[in-house]
């Protein structure tokens, strides 16, 4: 008897996933007997998978074993990979697409459906994006208080420096650093230090705060304070505390109390 399998396919928007689920058909894969380009369905629509606990999702491999089921995809949402990578019986697999690409057609086709106000690239990015919630109130305190306040990014000029005009950030920040500003981007520290000299003070008297660990490994070797933003883009899996940060910062309002306590 042959050894069951089960390709888990994670569908990227825009990165030709349809076109992968299309081959699978072709050659013959054995889809959930209700599906949606892939994606499992019941009686209310697509289910859910990345809802599921890790006994849910190996019942549910369990079911799909039995019915001889030996493609799925998910499109809206991550399912517990540690779980699934562990299971033998499971291949993973998904497609990648370049960024700037992947952008571009994405624009292109919500501007064809008319999901879009936009009438650039510029707008479009900024479409969805805001400040985290209580930092407008943070950065107004720094500007109040004359306290220079920088932004350092691994994004391409092209993208940062819109977003931010788009936001009224543009002329509030002493300096803005983008990933193609110095030779190196995070976590070199080379991007902080080119920072720290443009806004004329010393690395040991800034705090360098991020949601990333190699936020933290760039400020730290740039001799600056550092801090994780818990509030911020951090995966389940990550362990910020291991990271080497001075400080945790849960929400922005916290970010004075944290300047306070290390003398900055």
């Amino acid at each position: 008897m042959a050894t069951y399998r089960l390709v888990w396919f994670q569908h990227l928007h825009k990165a030709a996933g349809t076109y992968i689920i299309r081959r699978a058909m072709a050659n013959g894969e054995q889809f959930y007997h209700k599906h949606e380009n892939g994606n499992p369905c019941d009686e209310n629509g697509v289910i859910p998978l990345w809802e599921l606990k890790p006994n849910e999702l190996s019942s549910f491999v369990d079911e799909c074993e039995q019915k001889g089921v030996t493609f799925v995809a998910t499109e809206w949402g991550s399912p517990d990979y540690s779980t699934l990578a562990k299971d033998p019986r499971v291949s993973l697999l998904t497609c990648l697409r370049d960024p700037l690409n992947r952008l571009i057609s994405n624009y292109n086709y919500d501007h064809y459906w008319m999901w879009t106000t936009a009438t650039n690239y510029s707008e479009y990015i900024a479409e969805e994006t805001k400040l985290f919630e209580g930092m407008d109130a943070v950065l107004e305190k720094f500007d109040n208080n004359k306290k220079a306040w920088g932004i350092v990014t691994n994004k391409s000029s092209w993208l940062t420096i819109p977003l931010l005009k788009s936001l009224s950030l543009d002329k509030r920040a002493k300096c803005i650093v983008c990933g193609d500003t110095t030779e190196y981007a995070k976590p070199h520290p080379a991007p902080i230090i080119h920072a720290c000299k443009q806004m004329h003070c010393d690395p040991s008297s800034t705090i360098f705060i991020g949601d990333a660990e190699r936020d933290i490994k760039a400020g730290v070797e740039a001799g600056t304070k550092t801090a994780v933003a818990l509030y911020g883009y951090i995966d389940k899996n990550d362990k910020p505390e291991n990271w080497g940060a001075d400080k945790m910062i849960r929400t922005p309002h916290e970010i004075h109390e944290i300047l306070e306590e290390l003398s900055i």
